[in-house]
């Protein structure tokens, strides 16, 4: 069976200011625990790459082929965003270049399955906004399962994101 996945370009004000929001409630709530951190991937290169093989969204020569000079599917250790709890990682999300100046895409986005549908999905989506205000941003692609973000698929409508393509696997 295909995995099907719908790709949609957002314009990046909306979905910043959006994402601000969301961040400060859940802080103003204590929502996210203090034993959260956000790391680059440089800092747990290895532990992601175990992760997305183990859930089997990239194997370690996709994984290892997207970080080298000359990808044809670049991704940016540097962007790119962990999330842990202690020392346990439980969220990824891959940031690459696109060749459209002021547009970036996140191509991977994987969360541990105790928590989906909590507040590590707001922090790896603030991390990458962060990135795109650095990165003076226009647009960012993302990625998203119909059957299974249907909130994504929600933002994405509600701030006059725009699907641009569909794709099978």
């Amino acid at each position: 069976q295909l995995d099907t996945s719908l790709v949609f370009e957002c314009p990046f004000t909306p979905l910043a200011s959006r994402s601000k929001r969301a961040v400060h409630a859940l802080e103003r709530r204590e929502a996210i625990p203090a034993a959260a951190s956000v790391t680059s991937l440089k800092e747990g290169m290895s532990a992601a790459r175990n992760m997305l093989n183990a859930a089997s969204i990239m194997d370690d020569f996709d994984f290892d082929s997207r970080l080298a000079a000359g990808s044809a599917k670049p991704v940016s250790a540097q962007y790119s965003r962990l999330v842990w709890v202690d020392d346990a990682l439980i969220g990824i999300v891959l940031v690459a270049p696109t060749p459209v100046d002021a547009v970036y895409e996140i191509p991977v986005r994987f969360i541990a399955p105790s928590y989906r549908q909590t507040w590590v999905n707001t922090l790896l989506i603030h991390s990458c906004v962060q990135y795109g205000e650095a990165y003076a941003a226009e647009a960012i692609r993302f990625n998203a399962n119909p059957e299974m973000h249907q909130e994504t698929i929600s933002l994405a409508n509600s701030i006059s994101g725009q699907h641009i393509a569909t794709s099978h696997r």
